[in-house]
């Protein structure tokens, strides 16, 4: 399918990015999915457990984030091409929103100066 056509998942974190979501999904839908992966009964778990589904240009789009790496892991694993509403989920790990100042761009370069 052309929307896993380079599919990365990405490096571990316990964020996943989710894209290639219907339209109709509402955010009580990922909640229903990803609610599996925390423990109920667990406060501290369900107080990380955080969906945000993204509207306006980003619409078709969320993060979701879970209680720990390993639980996003398998999350990722199990939910990537998840069928909702006749289109595949593509989930992979979300990237830190913080630039990385100690590593060096490398389509940058270093130039002298």
């Amino acid at each position: 399918m052309s929307v896993f056509k380079n599919y990365e998942p990405g490096e571990p974190t316990c964020r996943l990015y989710v894209k290639n979501i219907a339209k109709q999904v509402e955010e009580k839908d990922l909640k229903y999915i990803y609610g599996r992966y925390i423990d109920p009964s667990s406060e501290a778990e369900r107080n990380m457990f955080d969906i945000m589904l993204m509207e306006g240009r980003m619409k078709g789009q969320a993060f979701v984030g879970l209680p720990s790496e390993r639980c996003a892991e398998k999350a990722r694993r199990d939910t990537n091409g998840y069928v909702l509403y006749d289109k595949p989920l593509v989930v992979q790990f979300a990237r830190s929103a913080k630039p990385k100042a100690d590593v060096p761009d490398p389509k940058k370069g270093s130039r002298p100066r």
